[in-house]
């Protein structure tokens, strides 16, 4: 076997690599040639990883190489290092030269334990003699470091394992009680604060009230003779007296087309301001005195009353139409049939009912409940004018109003929760519930509603978290395991503690976790 080994080492090869070939390497003294630029430069703990290994091996090695860099890097981590063509002082470059050859060959045991030489630095000589003192030497500041830095390192690994590794958890698993409900609650707009003794909760009523006309078409065909009609606006600037008109009194249309009174009236009287007089109006429905499409004219800025011509009254009372006269036909037009008028009321109504309802909605604030079926609508009117249009169609004028009652569904679960907690048992508090609404029955004229719930929750024991983790500090693993399983209402428990050599609880309360599920 031989006894001293030479490997080299390439650029890109690393300290675990090194390691690799030195312990395949039957040879206990090893030189290692490394390259300028080599990787364990980028790194000074390569060379102490590359010594602890090698004295795990039982090796000793020496290291080469021509980049000073890394004869420093390999003396600094107390590893032997030497130039192969040498780099002793006060050799002259001739005699460093003409020893390559022998030098780069000539590798001895002693080179594997020759000490280095320390330098000695000569001071000048003081008052009363000259003294020859040592300067410490790069190895001495590199081992004073280095055990320094290891003996804070061991102090901070103390107060690691010691202080801040060291927990404790508790997982706490509360037994669970469960509680139901499954009755009427009572929502009732004179209460002011909620009852668990009688079930009851405060409500608010909503009411919206709306009305529109809506068209529909009318799919019936009939022969019709129909006169036009409309609105005109009579006016008074005779005096203050009022004047009566009888029914089908005469409109004249400037080109002479009559319209007559659908009933009997009576002007007002104009009233007379600062000695002039200000007329007076009333709206009435007229009537064309001939039937046919040729009286839909309009609107019509004056119509005279013939009845008064040749008196001063024909120039004091005339009308105005402000819209156009119509419905005037001869002919076959469309009519509602009975099933069309039906549908139309179906469509009225589902409309207003929707617009109701809606309405509410949106005047009732987002924190209020309103379930299904807690509305009453109710019809007020519904009329059908089954005079067609031009296209075709009839209307309808529907008027309704919608109640609804509405309430907070945090007061009934509040409620519900004081009634579970005061029957289960003392200590106990809400841990889950679910809430379920059956139909109810709206009583508008009480303004209530009696609602069906069922309401089912599931109750634990409480826990004071604080107490706990107070009283469960410094103890033993026994005694942590007695503590807490006497603790009431307990399912079960898992603790741990943490790292494995723990065998106490932490003293510190922000070292201890408690969880309860």
């Amino acid at each position: 076997m031989a006894l001293i080994k030479r490997i080299f080492a390439r650029p890109e090869e690393d300290s675990a690599a090194l390691i690799e070939r030195l312990a395949e390497i039957e040879a206990r003294q090893v030189v290692i040639s490394i390259p300028r630029s080599s990787v364990l430069l980028e790194s000074r703990s390569s060379f102490t990883l590359l010594r602890r290994e090698a004295l795990g091996l039982k090796k000793t090695i020496l290291i080469e190489s021509v980049d000073s860099e890394v004869l420093t890097a390999a003396r600094g981590a107390r590893l032997r290092a030497r130039n192969p063509f040498g780099e002793r002082r006060g050799k002259r470059l001739a005699d460093i030269v003409a020893a390559t050859a022998s030098r780069a060959a000539e590798v001895s045991a002693r080179d594997f334990f020759e000490d280095e030489e320390e330098e000695e630095v000569s001071r000048p000589a003081r008052r009363g003699g000259s003294v020859n003192a040592k300067i410490p030497t790069r190895r001495f500041w590199a081992r004073l470091v280095f055990w320094t830095t290891g003996i804070l390192a061991l102090l901070g690994a103390i107060y690691l394992v010691m202080v801040v590794l060291p927990k404790a958890e508790i997982k706490i698993t509360a037994r669970r009680v469960p509680w139901k409900f499954d009755g009427s609650v009572t929502v009732d707009k004179n209460l002011s604060r909620l009852t668990a003794e009688t079930v009851s909760v405060p409500g608010q009523l909503f009411v919206q009230k709306k009305n529109f006309d809506s068209a529909y078409p009318a799919s019936g065909k009939k022969e019709v003779s129909r006169a036009a009609s409309g609105q005109i606006t009579i006016y008074n600037t005779y005096s203050s007296e009022p004047q009566a008109l009888v029914l089908r009194t005469r409109f004249r249309a400037p080109d002479g087309k009559i319209f007559r009174l659908a009933k009997s009236l009576v002007v007002p009287g104009a009233k007379v301001v600062n000695g002039k007089i200000v007329p007076s109006s009333i709206e009435a429905e007229v009537v064309a005195d001939k039937t046919g499409a040729d009286y839909n004219i309009g609107p019509i800025e004056k119509f005279v009353i013939p009845g008064f011509e040749g008196t001063p009254k024909f120039a004091a009372f005339y009308a105005e139409s402000k819209t156009a006269m119509s419905g005037g036909v001869v002919g076959v037009v469309p009519f509602p049939t009975s099933a069309d008028i039906e549908n139309a009321k179906t469509a009225a109504l589902t409309t207003i009912r929707d617009a109701l309802t809606a309405a509410l909605l949106t005047q009732a604030p987002k924190d209020l409940k309103v379930v299904s079926g807690a509305t009453d609508f109710k019809l007020i009117t519904q009329r059908i004018r089954d005079t067609v249009d031009a296209d075709g169609r009839f209307s309808i004028f529907t008027e309704a109003q919608m109640t609804m009652m509405a309430f907070r569904e945090k007061d009934l679960v509040t409620m519900l929760q004081a009634k579970a907690e005061k029957e289960a048992g003392q200590g106990l508090f809400l841990k889950h519930y679910s809430l379920e609404y059956g139909t109810p029955r709206f009583v508008v004229s009480a303004g209530r509603l009696e609602l069906l719930v069922v309401y089912r929750a599931e109750l634990v024991r409480d826990v004071d978290l604080a107490a706990l983790r107070r009283l469960v500090l410094g103890k033993s693993e026994t005694e942590l395991k007695v503590a807490v399983l006497a603790l009431p209402g307990l399912e079960s428990a898992q603790i741990s503690l943490w790292p494995f050599w723990v065998r106490s609880v932490p003293n510190r309360e922000e070292r201890v976790a408690i969880n309860i599920q």
